[in-house]
């Protein structure tokens, strides 16, 4: 079983995600108080606060994970996967709830521009170290991906967060138009509303009104891979405006959501879905239209379409 999570006891694992409080500082500094906040919040048993530390991509992933994992019920959201996971580790680790499950030896954050990683060891010497990887967007650190520390990565700095490599996407954007290849997915792009404020108050009236427009996405992707079912939400999106800022999905209730919409499929399956965003209609010509992926081997894969 192969997971690139949280350090856990041997008999356990899952994915867990952290991001800041509001107006973390871009530094080495900024980027270790983030990470150091998610443990004590999941040492102390406040799943809603550690769900409320995460990008909202990674946030969907982790009830995912957790299921496919098959470590317990089918959990659904990320607090309840979070709960779960730490049921699960006291019970094997036999803890009290008195006692802290992770205890930090040591810290090591490297700074990229708007990235970071941070390693983190642990005192317990069941438990194998992390590497975090942090995007700095409005003001927060975000954890974005954490990576297992290699048998042979067990001394120094965390690795700097690399971008992508170039081969995992076209060298332009492509055309929105365009069906494209990402991972084991193949895209296809059918709608742009670019003025979606009444569609998206239908779909639930306790939806937040937009600070600027709400754009949204509609697109359906063939699954191609060799697994025998496949979740689009493997698929994540984000929008970078013409003034290079990057936006993540929208976190409100989506028509897709409400009509639900086939996700899961076999090979040769194909599944629907929706991506929101919320930002300054003035910025969306000439922006970014970005889906994004992992392969197997835990590479992200990425094309861009051109706004």
């Amino acid at each position: 079983m192969r997971i690139k999570f949280l350090p856990l006891l041997p008999l356990l694992a899952v994915a867990l995600v952290g991001c800041g409080d509001d107006d973390d500082p871009k530094t080495e500094k900024g980027a270790e108080k983030v990470v150091r906040e998610f443990h004590e919040e999941m040492n102390d048993g406040d799943y809603d606060d550690a769900c409320d530390l995460m990008t909202d991509d990674y946030r969907k992933q982790i009830p995912q994970e957790w299921d496919e994992e098959g470590l317990g019920e089918d959990t659904g959201t990320c607090e309840a996967a979070f709960r779960q996971a730490n049921a699960l580790i006291r019970a094997f680790g036999e803890l009290d709830d008195s006692e802290p499950i992770f205890t930090i030896a040591s810290l090591e954050a490297e700074l990229d521009g708007d990235r970071a990683s941070v390693r983190v060891d642990y005192e317990d010497e069941n438990s194998a170290g992390q590497i975090f990887r942090l995007v700095h967007t409005d003001g927060d650190w975000l954890i974005e991906a954490m990576d297992d520390v290699n048998d042979d990565d067990s001394s120094g700095p965390a690795p700097r967060a690399e971008a992508p490599p170039e081969t995992s996407s076209p060298v332009a954007p492509t055309a929105l138009t365009d069906t494209v290849a990402v991972g084991d997915w193949t895209v296809t792009i059918t709608d742009v509303d670019r003025d979606a404020d009444k569609a998206v108050h239908k779909a639930n009236e306790f939806n937040d009104d937009p600070r600027g427009v709400y754009v949204l996405v509609t697109f359906e992707a063939v699954y191609n891979g060799a697994e025998r079912t496949a979740d689009i939400g493997d698929l994540s999106w984000r929008l970078t405006t013409s003034d290079n800022q990057v936006v993540e999905t929208a976190s409100q209730v989506t028509p897709a959501d409400t009509e639900e919409w086939t996700r899961t499929v076999r090979t040769g399956g194909t599944a629907s879905g929706q991506a929101l965003f919320d930002l300054d209609p003035a910025l969306l010509d000439g922006g970014l239209l970005s889906v994004e992926t992992y392969d197997s081997d835990y590479e992200l894969q990425f094309v861009d379409f051109q706004l």
